[in-house]
C-alpha cells in the first residue's frame, strides 16, 4: 500500500480539479456512533467515503482499532513537537495511508500560506471520491480538527448551515468549540480559492 505524506510544501496540480460537489448522497449521513466508548468514531459519508475526526492516535484509540474501524487513511495536523512522527509510524505500521498538515489553530495559514490548505482539501476530496475513509486529528480532536474540517465541509460545496449541522455529526464538542473566528478563517480560505 502506497504510504502518501503531504508536507506543506507540496503542491497538487490544480488544473486537474473538478468542480466541489455535495455528497452523492444529498447531505452528509452519519454512520455510527457508540457514546458509551470513549474511542467511538463518528463516521460521515462524504462525497463517495467518509470523514471522522477526533483525538490523536496512541492515548485513547490505537492506530490498528483505527484501521478496524475502516479507516484508510489518516490526517495529522499536529506539529512535529507533539509527536507527529509518531502517529505516522503507528499509522503506517497499522497498514494505512498518513498525511502530515502541520497546522496551528493559534497562527492559522493565511494569504499565499492558504494554497497549502487547499492542496490538502483537493486530495482528501480525490481521496473521499474513490471511496476512502479518512480520520482526521490533531491533539484533542477540537480546535484545529474543527476549524479543518469545518473548511473542508466549505469547500466541498456546502452551505454554511448544513457544514455545521454536520461539524456536530462529527462531534458535539467540536461543533460547540467552533468560534467565529475560526469559522470565519474557514470562510475566508474558502472564498479565496
Amino acid at each position: 500500500m502506497e504510504k502518501r505524506i503531504l508536507q506543506p510544501e507540496a503542491r497538487i496540480n490544480r488544473s486537474s480539479r473538478q468542480q466541489p460537489r455535495v455528497s452523492a448522497y444529498g447531505s452528509a449521513q452519519f454512520i455510527s456512533c457508540n457514546k458509551k466508548n470513549a474511542s467511538a468514531i463518528r463516521w460521515v459519508c462524504l462525497q463517495g467515503g467518509a470523514l471522522a475526526i477526533g483525538d490523536k492516535p496512541g492515548e485513547r484509540i490505537h492506530a490498528h482499532t483505527l484501521k478496524n474501524r475502516g479507516a484508510g487513511a489518516v490526517v495529522t495536523l499536529l506539529q512535529g513537537s507533539e509527536g507527529a512522527l509518531g502517529i505516522g509510524d503507528q499509522v503506517k505500521a497499522a497498514g494505512m495511508d498518513w498525511i502530515w498538515f502541520p497546522f496551528s489553530a493559534s497562527r492559522p495559514h493565511k494569504g499565499d500560506d492558504s494554497i497549502h490548505v487547499i492542496d490538502l482539501f483537493m486530495q482528501m476530496e480525490a481521496m473521499l471520491a474513490s471511496g476512502e475513509k479518512i480520520y482526521m486529528h490533531c491533539s484533542g480532536g477540537i480546535h484545529r480538527s474543527g476549524m479543518m474540517a469545518y473548511g473542508l465541509l466549505r469547500y466541498l460545496g456546502m452551505q454554511v448551515k448544513e457544514s455545521l449541522k454536520t461539524l456536530r455529526q462529527l462531534s458535539v464538542v467540536t461543533a460547540g468549540q467552533a468560534c467565529v473566528e475560526r469559522l470565519a478563517w474557514a470562510e475566508q480560505l474558502v472564498s479565496s480559492e
